[in-house]
């Protein structure tokens, strides 16, 4: 099923419930009373396009595959791109600039999906997270530089958090130059079982409300070559059992650059980290003794 170069207004948007592959290219979607497009184990292509202002969800993908790419879901009633049920999908903005804002939440991956959001992504302004990964589901976020130059991710202004992973959810940010950044109540929130990796050089999580990184409830949070800096509350919480390992510059932050409770544990290369409250670190390198951590009991 091919739309090319169409434009729908109001009504119920694009509904494919076949196993057929569907294109949706050079179109708008505006107003749809529902979901801009609901999608059912198919394979749906939506390039070029626009969807917004629909009543609920921009895009719904339950099961099947997602390409979307150098197209913008916006203003809509419901999260910009949703992938749920096992439902695979890529935001693919090396060719052409994606853009989510201004929905509930911007991209939400739950129910075991899994997505790439990779090339130039600009996810703002959204009324809830940039990104939210859920119930099992996984995300690989990666900026790169291409032919055509830089493409990167850059989450940004969204009201609550930038990037929210929980209940046995995970993410992976690589590749470098990758920001987060200016949303509300924090830029990056790991927990319930969750796990989550930056890798990569320059990547940013900056001038955030909130905490740069928090992570509870028993989650892993490994943060390579990631800057944390201008957040308001803290560099990194890190509380309720999480497990957590640093290597970068964590400098700057409106609150301690890495505070604790007793359960949570911190690791990695610290050195020149200053302002660390947590009494559980294991290092090979770090702040001296008698520095503004709180050291273990014992010599």
């Amino acid at each position: 099923m091919n739309f090319d170069g169409v434009t729908l207004f109001g009504g119920f948007g694009i509904r494919a419930f076949d196993s057929e592959v569907w294109f949706i290219n050079n179109s708008t979607m505006d107003g749809a009373e529902g979901h801009g497009i609901r999608a059912e184990d198919t394979e749906l292509h939506v390039i070029n396009s626009t969807i917004r202002n629909s009543g609920n969800r921009g895009v719904i993908m339950i099961g099947g595959s997602l390409n979307f790419s150098g197209s913008t879901s916006e203003d809509n009633g419901g999260n910009g791109v949703e992938l749920r049920s096992g439902a695979r999908g890529s935001l693919n903005g090396n060719n052409s600039d994606n853009v989510i804002e201004r929905n509930a939440n911007g991209v939400v991956v739950v129910t075991n999906a899994v997505a790439a959001i990779f090339g130039e992504n600009l996810i703002q302004d959204n009324r809830g997270s940039g990104v939210q990964v859920t119930a099992g589901g996984w995300a690989s976020i990666f900026s790169q530089s291409i032919e055509i130059g830089l493409r990167r991710v850059l989450i940004t202004r969204n009201r609550f958090t930038g990037l929210f992973v929980s209940a046995d959810a995970g993410a992976s940010v690589s590749g470098g130059e990758t920001e987060i950044s200016d949303n509300n109540a924090g830029g990056v929130f790991v927990g319930s079982v969750s796990r989550l990796q930056f890798s990569g050089p320059n990547n940013t999580i900056k001038n955030n409300g909130g905490f740069g990184v928090e992570a509870q409830w028993n989650s892993a949070v490994f943060l390579g070559s990631t800057a944390i800096t201008g957040n308001a509350d803290g560099g990194a919480l890190i509380i309720r059992g999480a497990v957590s390992q640093f290597f970068g510059d964590i400098s700057g932050n409106g609150g301690p650059s890495i505070s604790c409770d007793e359960t949570a544990l911190v690791t990695g290369d610290l050195t020149g980290i200053k302002n660390i409250d947590c009494r559980r670190i294991e290092r090979e390198t770090g702040p001296p003794r008698g520095g503004t951590f709180h050291a273990p009991d014992g010599p």
